[in-house]
């Protein structure tokens, strides 16, 4: 799972519970979390996908995108991030909210991860 890896050490959400020393200055809000909205869909589709996908948030913020070498892995590699942090997570993984059973299974897909701040 080399790709889940990658992405694991590029979005690491470890380390956002901090210790805080205030002293008798105003505290500025600071982020205490993170959501990731995933998409997968086929590598073709990624450039006008991202600009929609983005359009549903901030839209300040790009979506990253990692490239898989089919739809097995990309269910693959999603399934073994929901594993990684399912003590994190509210409900297990799905295959079908991915809403990619319509898509080919072969060919290359692209993981589209889309991070929001959650700020105290």
């Amino acid at each position: 799972m080399s790709v889940a890896m990658d992405i694991m050490r590029a979005l690491d959400p470890a380390g956002l519970e901090r210790f805080k020393i205030n002293l008798d200055t105003p505290v500025q809000p600071e982020k205490i979390g993170e959501v990731w909205t995933l998409k997968v869909v086929p590598f073709e589709q990624t450039e006008t996908s991202r600009k929609a996908f983005n359009q549903l948030f901030d839209n300040h913020k790009t979506a990253k995108s990692w490239v898989v070498e089919n739809k097995e892995e990309a269910i693959a590699v999603v399934q073994e991030l929901y594993l990684q942090y399912a003590g994190k997570l509210p409900q297990p993984f799905d295959e079908t909210q991915l809403n990619i059973a319509h898509y080919p299974t072969t060919g290359r897909y692209s993981i589209l991860i889309h991070i929001t701040d959650i700020w105290e």
